[in-house]
């Protein structure tokens, strides 16, 4: 298990909404009558913890070692040519991915860096 001191959030802010748990417990006050609601109650809160860390965006810090970005790219018909125009432009000019950054392409064609795509035909052109 890695220590407190190498974990960090990519959202601290939204670690406030652990406050909102003792509201969540109020509203559930009836598990406090028997022992299963109790278990019940701390198993769902546990559940609630979980959510939030997992929205704030926990993570951990290794010192020398790097991540891997992977680019998802929707290629379907229902893109539009200015949606499409505007990921090729984003991906290039702020992403700028190297040649093994790994590319995950879904519901059309997979581009090579700096290819587009003709929409007419369905060819990808350098």
């Amino acid at each position: 298990m890695p220590s407190l001191s190498s974990l960090a959030f990519s959202h601290p802010d939204l670690l406030y909404l652990l406050g909102l748990l003792p509201l969540f417990w109020l509203w559930q006050w009836r598990a406090f009558r028997a022992v299963l609601s109790f278990l019940s109650l701390l198993l769902h809160t546990l559940v609630l913890i979980l959510l939030i860390l997992a929205v704030a965006g926990l993570h951990t810090l290794k010192p020398g070692t790097m991540t891997a970005p992977v680019l998802a790219l929707d290629l379907s018909h229902s893109i539009t040519s200015t949606q499409r125009q505007w990921m090729h432009d984003t991906i290039m000019h702020r992403l700028q991915p190297s040649a093994d950054t790994l590319t995950v392409v879904f519901a059309g064609l997979q581009l090579a860096r700096g290819a587009s795509a003709d929409n007419s035909t369905n060819r990808v052109t350098a």
